[in-house]
């Protein structure tokens, strides 16, 4: 929620830590508790959802193309290698004009 509510785009470090990212992916991962892994695999994909798709778009349709890009990080984060963020990524670029890094990603074709 702080990371929404924030007016400068998110930082990495910080958003991550704040989300609880790495514990979730720890416990996603954990089979010994079957039940805590799919609540943590769960949590991770709504965070995942939020930071590569709404939170970006409603960022683009604002004008603010930098917030687009640190959620896009955090959802890499996330996810890494996924086309859609790649996608997104290469968007945002362009609307901040940067198209000369967007050339430069080469997205996965998921």
């Amino acid at each position: 929620a702080r990371v929404r509510a924030r007016h400068e785009p998110p930082r990495l470090a910080p958003s991550l830590k704040e989300l609880q990212v790495t514990k979730l992916q720890r416990q996603a991962a954990d089979s010994g508790d079957r039940l805590a892994s799919l609540n943590a695999a769960q949590l991770l994909e709504q965070l995942f959802v939020m930071t590569a798709f709404y939170e970006p778009r409603e960022a683009m349709n604002a004008g603010d193309p930098a917030r687009a890009l640190a959620l896009l990080d955090i959802a890499e984060a996330i996810h890494p290698g996924v086309a859609f963020v790649c996608s997104s990524r290469q968007e945002a670029l362009t609307r901040a004009g940067r198209a000369d890094a967007a050339a430069e990603l080469r997205c996965p074709s998921n």
